[in-house]
């Protein structure tokens, strides 16, 4: 079976996002651009998943999260999200997965500029598109929270 690296994001499933810097460039530098991040990806996506797992690596990422169910208490928060994704959902224009998206977008284009605003650095930081795969078995889920958790001990990073 064929891995979709781009599952549509759909209410109560689980998804596993990465995604890595081109040329084995920095995403992360020092203790404030992790913080940053961490902060942007709260703003960005707290009111619409919850984080399940997730792993900064100085050159990629993952996140497991978990898709909320759309209520009305959510769409009142898209609503003071103000961005076109957000009206296009909020009229039936779009879906709750096209307008996830462009919040992906938004929160990964924001990081990319302040990194290469803070360190006067240019051109692209991260590969073309952020992979994201659904986590549809129990032992996928498993298998997935090791390998997350797992990941600063293979680079090097730190010791079991």
């Amino acid at each position: 079976m064929r891995t979709d690296y781009h599952a549509s994001l759909q209410p109560q499933g689980v998804y596993h996002f990465y995604n890595k810097t081109v040329s084995q460039r920095k995403l992360f530098y020092d203790h404030k651009d992790y913080t940053r991040f961490l902060n942007k990806f709260k703003k960005y996506f707290t009111a619409y998943m919850d984080i399940v797992a997730y792993c900064l690596i100085p050159n990629h990422f993952h996140f497991m999260v978990k898709v909320k169910t759309i209520s009305p208490i959510i769409r009142k928060l898209i609503a003071k999200e103000k961005t076109q994704a957000a009206f296009k959902f909020l009229s039936n224009e779009d879906t709750f997965n096209e307008f996830l998206s462009d919040q992906f977008r938004r929160f990964l284009s924001g990081h990319s500029l302040y990194i290469n605003h803070k360190y006067d650095i240019q051109g692209s930081l991260l590969l073309k598109k952020t992979k994201r795969t659904a986590v549809v078995t129990d032992t996928k889920l498993y298998d997935l929270l090791c390998y997350i958790h797992h990941n600063p001990i293979h680079h090097g990073l730190t010791i079991t």
